[in-house]
């Protein structure tokens, strides 16, 4: 669906959207469920705070490094 970035399912009946604009996207994901035939009880914008923000790249860039650490443990050693 155009504008929605991310879907994380967060409980049995319960779904966490990240959209590009949320004005724009939360009407258009209630009518696309609704149109679906499903039901939406609730729906809220969150705004994602500074701090939040930062440690979630924080964790990526973690995630990254280790990730390219166990490539470079995997090839071979140039010196041998």
């Amino acid at each position: 669906m155009p504008g929605v970035l991310a879907i994380e399912q967060v409980g049995a009946h319960m779904m966490r959207l990240r959209v590009e604009d949320a004005a724009k996207g939360l009407p258009a994901v209630v009518d696309a469920i609704g149109a679906a035939g499903g039901e939406v009880a609730a729906a809220r914008e969150v705004r994602v705070t500074f701090d939040r923000v930062f440690a979630e790249l924080v964790e990526r860039a973690n995630a990254e490094d280790a990730a390219a650490d166990g490539r470079a443990a995997g090839a071979p050693d140039a010196a041998a």
